[in-house]
């Protein structure tokens, strides 16, 4: 959620009757980090919708964009799935990138201790023993 919040304020995502639109800075805000806004409005899925957080009851982003952006963030290392879920750790590198690109304060949380090496499904062998509260789960964009 906070990082769909920091997009929101960063004006990279708005929040139009129910559903989300590309704010007037998204294409710069996601070019930031490599994510092609206008090559994402080409495909067929679509750009942004809300996703409900049943832990949280709170919309984080999904859609094209999530997806991008949670591949994006796994790709740098910042965040790593938990296997054969839809949660993912924070690595002490995301949590400093994430700072970095959107404000986000994420010190709260516990870190990865690690990441395997990069693979599109990668999952987090530190996740598994420290993930399992609701404080301690972080929900990321598009992630399945």
């Amino acid at each position: 959620m906070a990082v769909t919040e920091s997009l929101t304020a960063r004006n990279a995502v708005r929040a139009v009757d129910g559903s989300f639109v590309l704010g007037a800075a998204g294409a710069e805000v996601f070019g930031e980090i490599r994510v092609d806004a206008d090559g994402l409005r080409r495909q067929r899925r679509p750009l942004l919708r809300p996703c409900l957080d049943w832990t949280e009851r709170r919309h984080h982003l999904a859609g094209g964009m999530g997806a991008a952006l949670a591949s994006e963030l796994v790709r740098r290392e910042w965040i790593c799935r938990r296997a054969g879920s839809r949660i993912v750790a924070l690595t002490p590198a995301g949590a400093a990138g994430l700072g970095d690109w959107l404000g986000v304060d994420l010190a709260r949380l516990p870190l990865a201790v690690s990441c395997p090496p990069t693979r599109k499904s990668s999952s987090c062998p530190a996740a598994s023993g420290v993930l399992g509260t609701r404080n301690q789960r972080v929900r990321m964009p598009g992630s399945a």
